[in-house]
């Protein structure tokens, strides 16, 4: 352990002493820095760094990009050097680590939230050329709109854009929640599609008061081409693997009304245990009472379940619940880093509404890669 960190040091001051030999060399050959810029990308944005004169080498010249963003940033960065590994570098540094090329071709890549990223080039000769792509993540997922669980209150108009509903159409009942994934993709109970006729049922996005149609003009229905219960779902036995996808005929328009949560990639081991999840839905006010015709939210405080099965996420607060008709909607999580909100749960079961004891709700990230599975064409937000 100790030769490692040795080596480890060591190697960090190599990439210093290296650095400053080389960019002292060059100024005493009479290679001044001439380019220092500060930029800051927004969201969207992409960048393009290179040499003077790319895709023909470079002159002599010492340049240094500091770029900073806010929102997830990818760069990647292409380089070629002559085989005289004492007249170039190249540079690229993220804040915690350091990447340099002296000679030959090389690729560096790099992804990071909220980072500063440092790239020198130097070169004594006219024999070194790069080009770097630097863009921001344009993922829209987990955003909520600016703008009667049991307990709960009432949302905004399409504060929740990826809120959706299912449809009886024999009824022209909201029975089911649903949430989007991807413009294709709806996730839900498998509960809500057991033993139901696909031709029967339709998703209905950018809903807010279901007695209505002058609320929003987000709303629009879409049918239904396939849905696909999980494999190891049983009604009769059990809710462990209650979690279906459906794909929808046409592609869902997104808007600022209209658009995909985030998945947990990157919280596939969180158990998100005391933190505080919202729950939304268009069910009973409570057990046995009458149906919500405004989407509903809900805080709950997301606990320790005593059934040991990991795919499962608990929730308990007092006097407040889902209840019947919220199943195979949302339980959401709000990333404090990234301010996303990202779909951890699936509301599934209870005994009664705001009983005494806890709600099961389906752990999304227990079926991330059945998901990706099914649906693969879809490209998730993998870091949001």
């Amino acid at each position: 352990m100790m030769e490692f960190c040795w080596k480890f040091y060591e190697n960090i001051k190599e990439v210093k002493v290296l650095l400053g030999l080389m960019l002292s060399l060059l100024v005493l050959n009479g290679v001044e820095p001439n380019c220092y810029k500060i930029l800051d990308l927004k969201e969207g944005q992409t960048l393009y760094l290179q040499n003077d004169n790319y895709p023909n080498y470079g002159g002599e010249n010492i340049c240094t990009w500091k770029i900073h963003s806010s929102v997830i940033i990818k760069a990647t960065c292409y380089i070629d050097l002559n085989d005289d590994c004492n007249e170039n570098i190249f540079l690229f540094d993220d804040g915690n680590s350091t990447s340099y090329t002296t000679c030959g071709q090389d690729t560096i890549t790099f992804e990071g939230f909220n980072s500063t990223i440092t790239i020198i080039f130097a070169s004594a000769f006219n024999q070194g050329r790069f080009i770097c792509e630097i863009k921001t993540n344009t993922c829209q997922c987990g955003k909520k709109k600016v703008t009667r669980i049991v307990g709960g209150e009432e949302t905004e108009i399409n504060e929740f854009p990826w809120m959706t509903g299912i449809v009886d159409l024999n009824t022209n009942i909201l029975y089911c929640g649903a949430t989007i994934i991807y413009d294709r993709y709806i996730l839900t109970a498998a509960h809500c599609l057991y033993e139901r006729n696909i031709n029967e049922i339709v998703a209905v996005v950018g809903e807010h008061d279901v007695s209505t149609g002058s609320d929003t003009n987000a709303t629009k229905i879409y049918k239904l081409s396939e849905c696909v219960i999980h494999p190891e779902y049983d009604f009769m036995k059990d809710a462990y693997n209650d979690i279906a996808i459906c794909e929808t005929v046409e592609r869902i328009k997104y808007s600022p009304e209209v658009g995909p949560v985030c998945l947990p990639f990157k919280h596939k081991y969180d158990s998100f245990t005391n933190d505080i999840v919202t729950a939304l839905g268009w069910g009973l006010n409570e057990y046995g009472g009458s149906k919500s015709d405004t989407l509903q939210k809900v805080d709950l405080k997301v606990i320790k379940c005593l059934i040991n099965n990991t795919n499962i996420i608990c929730t308990f607060t007092p006097g407040k619940d889902t209840c019947q008709m919220d199943s195979g909607g949302p339980i959401l999580w709000n990333d404090p880093i990234t301010n996303r909100i990202i779909l951890v749960g699936i509301i599934s079961a209870g005994e009664g509404c705001a009983s005494n004891k806890p709600s099961l709700n389906i752990r999304v990230s227990a079926f991330i890669d059945w998901i990706v599975s099914i649906t693969p064409d879809a490209q998730y937000c993998q870091v949001e």
